[in-house]
């Protein structure tokens, strides 16, 4: 190292000389063997970044894919009592009291649409020894309530028959139906009133399987049956009839019965009285048959059921069945607690799956498909399962991935503006093949071996 404190008066020596010459030589050599500033372009440093990034290298980017950190949903439990109605978090575990049911735990995933505070709708599961669910959505700053989603378990308690006319035909014994319903006993059946067939009408007690009722018509005669079961059923009873007087027909006594016959252009009639007030009202004339449930004071109506040939209400709101259901109804059985069934993602089998053998360019639900042999516009011709997300707003926009059934090929495009683009493959280790690999070289040694565009860096 040449000398570098030298005051007036020091003898310059000829090895001091050699020793400042020596060093101005090694800088000149260092600097002629250093890479241009214009040569060395961000792509060297680019490639020099690749030999140390990845896991453990202690890279910090700034962002990735041009994206914040914060735009990415985390899956956290918020300390278990985040508010769902303002988190700005795609998942969170709560039992905040505005879940759906309050002090009890929840998953709540939110769906947001450009802002985490805007427009969004969530979908909360029930955390344990449950399967309810429930979903809603904000709208303009505010939630609608929670809406229960019909289960199996919920389905179940629907009274519903196995043909349009909601009547189970049943041929086994009647003493072991425990669902109240309306029921035809046809051929086959056991344990009814009289060996032939007929209506019947079940009513199970909601809490016991053991306690229930059956009315019994067959269906050859006007004759009517009942008994009932608490543990064990009773034998069966036949309703007996008794006229009395010329107007009003009355019968008396435990299980009374009673038959009315009108004249054209009157009606027919059953009072029904308790202690001397009347209860209960039934009334047939040609347009209607009208059944009234009266108040303890005798005239107010506290409930009406009326029946005509085209409808029937209940205090004038139309009874929903088989024969009026349906789009354009106007009845809630038109929705699913209130929602159109197009907002629902749902398949056309139990797996969920929609099986799709149409132009994929023409989807416009989101969704899970298997697009089938017939199908166009796939990326390779061949079958494959196609997961379809479309923009809320608008059907200009979406996104689809497909995957071939035969192996683990993936692609994916977007439709932008109602123009879908290419679409492109997704490499990963089972399709990466080594041809679209190079090998890149940092050693002393001089470059020996590799592949053609394979990148050596002596040093």
């Amino acid at each position: 190292m040449a000398k570098t404190d030298w005051r007036m008066g020091d003898t310059v020596l000829p090895e001091d000389l050699n020793q400042i010459g020596q060093e101005i030589n090694s800088a000149q050599e260092k600097a002629d063997s250093a890479l241009p500033a214009s040569q060395y372009t961000a792509a060297d440093i680019l490639e020099k970044i690749k030999t140390v990034d990845g896991a453990g290298s202690g890279l910090d980017a700034d962002m990735l894919d041009g994206l914040q950190a914060s735009d990415f949903s985390t899956a956290v439990n918020a300390g278990y009592n985040e508010d769902p109605n303002t988190t700005e978090k795609a998942y969170i575990l709560t039992n905040h009291s505005n879940s759906p049911i309050g002090g009890s735990f929840w998953h709540i995933r939110t769906f947001f649409y450009l802002t985490r505070t805007g427009n969004r709708s969530q979908l909360a599961i029930s955390y344990s020894n449950s399967n309810k669910a429930f979903i809603r959505y904000c709208n303009n700053g505010t939630w609608s309530p929670w809406t229960e989603l019909i289960t199996k378990e919920l389905a179940e308690r629907f009274i519903y028959g196995d043909n349009n006319r909601a009547t189970i035909e049943y041929t086994g014994n009647l003493d072991n139906i425990e669902k109240s319903g309306f029921y035809y006993a046809a051929t086959g059946h056991t344990n009814s009133p009289t060996s032939t067939n007929g209506q019947l009408i079940h009513v199970q007690r909601g809490s016991s399987a053991s306690q229930a009722l059956q009315i019994f018509q067959p269906f050859n005669s006007d004759a009517v049956y009942f008994r009932k079961k608490n543990s064990t059923w009773a034998n069966w009873i036949k309703l007996s009839f008794f006229e009395y007087g010329t107007n009003k027909l009355r019968a008396e006594g435990e299980y009374a019965g009673v038959r009315a016959r009108s004249s054209a252009g009157t009606a027919a009639e059953f009072d029904g009285y308790i202690n001397g007030v009347r209860r209960g009202l039934l009334r047939v004339d040609e347009t209607q048959v009208d059944l009234r449930k009266y108040a303890s004071n005798g005239s107010t109506i506290e409930k009406r059921l009326t029946l005509t040939n085209s409808d029937a209400t209940i205090d004038g709101n139309t009874i929903w069945h088989a024969g009026n259901d349906g789009a354009g109804s106007g009845l809630d059985a038109d929705l699913l607690d209130g929602i159109q069934s197009t907002r629902f993602i749902y398949g056309d089998n139990q797996r969920g799956t929609i099986q799709y053998t149409g132009n994929l360019n023409n989807i416009t639900k989101s969704g899970f498909y298997y697009a089938h042999s017939g199908h166009s516009n796939g990326p390779t011709g061949e079958n494959g399962h196609l997961i379809h997300c479309q923009m809320a707003s608008d059907d200009g926009y979406a996104l689809q991935i497909f995957t071939t059934y035969s192996n683990d090929r993936m692609f994916i495009r977007r439709k932008n503006n109602g123009t879908w683009t290419s679409w492109t493959e997704l490499y990963n280790t089972s399709n990466l093949s080594s041809d679209r690999t190079r090998k890149i070289t940092i050693s002393q040694s001089a470059p020996s071996g590799g592949s053609d565009g394979d990148i050596w860096f002596q040093y």
